[in-house]
């Protein structure tokens, strides 16, 4: 019979948890970043139209399934 591993006590789960919660939290944000400077550079290079697409409204819309405003408040973060 194999020997079962001794449950953490609920401080040091709370502690992983929570440092788990942090660390997954700058991924996101560093992947959210990359992601708004990406849809600024595919609008600043004009790149959506060798997808073509006619304008970075249309490329919104139907490639990303946002709408063009949507896609500028993003554009906003990548200039910050």
């Amino acid at each position: 019979v194999a020997a079962q591993p001794a449950a953490l006590d609920p401080v040091d789960q709370a502690k992983q948890l929570h440092q788990r919660i942090l660390t997954d939290a700058q991924s996101a944000a560093e992947s959210m970043y990359d992601m708004c400077k990406a849809i600024k550079e595919m609008r600043d290079g004009k790149h959506y139209k060798a997808l073509l697409y006619d304008n970075f409204e249309g490329y919104c819309e139907e490639a990303l399934g946002m709408s063009r405003s949507h896609a500028y408040r993003y554009i906003q973060i990548a200039k910050e």
